[in-house]
Protein backbone atom coordinates (compact mmCIF):
# COMPACT_ATOMS: atom_id res chain seq x y z
CA UNK A 1 0.00 0.00 0.00
CA UNK A 2 2.74 2.22 0.62
CA UNK A 3 4.13 2.14 -2.90
CA UNK A 4 4.30 6.13 -3.49
CA UNK A 5 1.92 5.53 -6.66
CA UNK A 6 -1.16 6.82 -4.30
CA UNK A 7 -1.92 10.16 -3.07
CA UNK A 8 -0.93 10.04 0.50
CA UNK A 9 -4.30 11.12 1.41
CA UNK A 10 -6.09 8.40 -0.24
CA UNK A 11 -3.09 6.15 1.39
CA UNK A 12 -3.82 6.97 5.04
CA UNK A 13 -7.44 6.17 4.26
CA UNK A 14 -7.06 2.96 2.97
CA UNK A 15 -4.83 1.83 6.15
CA UNK A 16 -7.50 2.50 8.42
CA UNK A 17 -9.52 -0.74 6.41
CA UNK A 18 -7.11 -3.17 8.08
CA UNK A 19 -9.50 -2.26 10.88
CA UNK A 20 -12.41 -1.85 9.23
CA UNK A 21 -12.83 -5.13 7.74
CA UNK A 22 -12.56 -7.44 11.11
CA UNK A 23 -14.71 -4.64 12.81
CA UNK A 24 -17.51 -5.19 10.02
CA UNK A 25 -17.00 -8.80 10.08
CA UNK A 26 -17.61 -9.15 13.98
CA UNK A 27 -20.39 -6.50 13.30
CA UNK A 28 -22.37 -8.62 10.68
CA UNK A 29 -21.73 -11.76 12.35
CA UNK A 30 -23.39 -10.48 15.34
CA UNK A 31 -25.97 -8.78 13.64
CA UNK A 32 -27.00 -12.18 12.20
CA UNK A 33 -27.60 -13.68 15.39
CA UNK A 34 -24.33 -15.52 15.62
CA UNK A 35 -22.03 -16.96 18.33
CA UNK A 36 -18.61 -17.87 19.16
CA UNK A 37 -15.71 -17.34 16.36
CA UNK A 38 -16.66 -15.21 13.50
CA UNK A 39 -17.46 -17.55 10.78
CA UNK A 40 -16.91 -17.24 6.70
CA UNK A 41 -20.09 -14.92 5.42
CA UNK A 42 -19.56 -12.39 7.70
CA UNK A 43 -16.15 -12.01 7.00
CA UNK A 44 -16.94 -11.94 3.19
CA UNK A 45 -19.84 -9.39 3.90
CA UNK A 46 -17.24 -7.24 5.16
CA UNK A 47 -14.96 -7.18 2.73
CA UNK A 48 -18.02 -6.77 0.14
CA UNK A 49 -18.86 -3.42 2.21
CA UNK A 50 -14.90 -2.45 1.95
CA UNK A 51 -14.82 -2.96 -1.68
CA UNK A 52 -17.86 -0.91 -2.14
CA UNK A 53 -16.20 1.92 0.53
CA UNK A 54 -13.12 1.97 -1.55
CA UNK A 55 -14.78 2.34 -4.70
CA UNK A 56 -16.45 5.72 -3.69
CA UNK A 57 -13.09 6.81 -1.88
CA UNK A 58 -11.26 6.53 -4.99
CA UNK A 59 -13.34 8.52 -6.66
CA UNK A 60 -13.44 11.07 -4.22
CA UNK A 61 -9.87 11.22 -3.83
CA UNK A 62 -8.88 10.76 -7.25
CA UNK A 63 -10.44 14.17 -8.34
CA UNK A 64 -8.72 15.46 -5.39
CA UNK A 65 -4.97 13.80 -6.21
CA UNK A 66 -5.42 14.69 -10.17
CA UNK A 67 -5.90 18.66 -9.30
CA UNK A 68 -3.22 18.10 -6.68
CA UNK A 69 -1.00 16.96 -9.54
CA UNK A 70 -2.00 19.73 -11.72
CA UNK A 71 -1.21 22.44 -9.48
CA UNK A 72 1.96 21.25 -8.56
CA UNK A 73 2.52 21.38 -11.71
CA UNK A 74 1.41 24.90 -12.59
CA UNK A 75 3.37 26.26 -9.77
CA UNK A 76 6.78 24.54 -11.18
CA UNK A 77 6.13 26.21 -14.27
CA UNK A 78 5.78 29.62 -12.39
CA UNK A 79 8.96 28.93 -10.22
CA UNK A 80 10.84 28.30 -13.40
CA UNK A 81 9.91 31.37 -15.06
CA UNK A 82 8.32 29.56 -18.04
CA UNK A 83 4.87 30.93 -17.01
CA UNK A 84 4.81 34.66 -16.12
CA UNK A 85 2.62 36.43 -14.17
CA UNK A 86 -0.47 37.27 -14.96
CA UNK A 87 -1.42 34.41 -17.11
CA UNK A 88 -5.09 32.98 -18.39
CA UNK A 89 -6.08 29.22 -18.22
CA UNK A 90 -4.78 29.19 -21.82
CA UNK A 91 -1.38 29.99 -21.18
CA UNK A 92 -1.00 27.01 -19.15
CA UNK A 93 -2.42 24.03 -21.22
CA UNK A 94 -1.56 25.34 -24.98
CA UNK A 95 2.42 24.79 -24.91
CA UNK A 96 1.46 21.11 -24.26
CA UNK A 97 3.90 21.08 -21.12
CA UNK A 98 3.77 17.64 -19.74
CA UNK A 99 0.44 17.09 -17.12
CA UNK A 100 -0.60 20.15 -18.46
CA UNK A 101 -2.61 19.67 -21.78
CA UNK A 102 -5.97 18.90 -20.47
CA UNK A 103 -8.06 21.89 -20.33
CA UNK A 104 -10.53 20.83 -17.46
CA UNK A 105 -7.26 18.95 -15.49
CA UNK A 106 -5.52 22.93 -15.75
CA UNK A 107 -8.85 24.72 -14.78
CA UNK A 108 -9.37 22.39 -11.56
CA UNK A 109 -5.41 22.80 -10.86
CA UNK A 110 -5.71 26.24 -11.00
CA UNK A 111 -9.39 26.74 -8.72
CA UNK A 112 -7.15 24.47 -6.71
CA UNK A 113 -4.55 26.93 -6.34
CA UNK A 114 -7.21 29.69 -5.68
CA UNK A 115 -8.82 28.11 -2.70
CA UNK A 116 -5.67 27.43 -1.46
CA UNK A 117 -4.97 31.35 -1.95
CA UNK A 118 -1.52 30.53 -3.86
CA UNK A 119 -3.04 32.07 -6.72
CA UNK A 120 -5.44 35.19 -6.59
CA UNK A 121 -7.71 35.95 -10.12
CA UNK A 122 -9.32 38.52 -11.53
CA UNK A 123 -11.64 39.20 -14.59
CA UNK A 124 -10.64 41.53 -17.23
CA UNK A 125 -13.27 42.88 -19.84
CA UNK A 126 -11.99 42.03 -23.10
CA UNK A 127 -13.67 43.33 -26.33
CA UNK A 128 -14.73 39.73 -26.25
CA UNK A 129 -16.19 37.59 -23.38
CA UNK A 130 -14.19 38.72 -20.27
CA UNK A 131 -11.29 36.63 -19.33
CA UNK A 132 -9.89 35.29 -15.89
CA UNK A 133 -6.54 36.20 -15.26
CA UNK A 134 -4.19 34.70 -12.67
CA UNK A 135 -1.10 35.97 -10.69
CA UNK A 136 0.60 34.66 -7.79
CA UNK A 137 -0.03 35.03 -4.35
CA UNK A 138 2.39 38.34 -3.21
CA UNK A 139 2.81 37.09 0.47
CA UNK A 140 3.99 33.83 -0.72
CA UNK A 141 7.56 33.02 -1.90
CA UNK A 142 7.23 31.18 -5.18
Amino acid sequence: MRSGELYVALEAHLAKYRKLVPSLSLISHLADGLTGPVCLASVRHAIAWADYLENHARRAYGVTAASADTAKAILGKLRSGHLRAPFGSRDVWRPGWSRLTDREAVDAGLRMLVEYDWLGQQRVETPGRPATVYYPNPKIKL
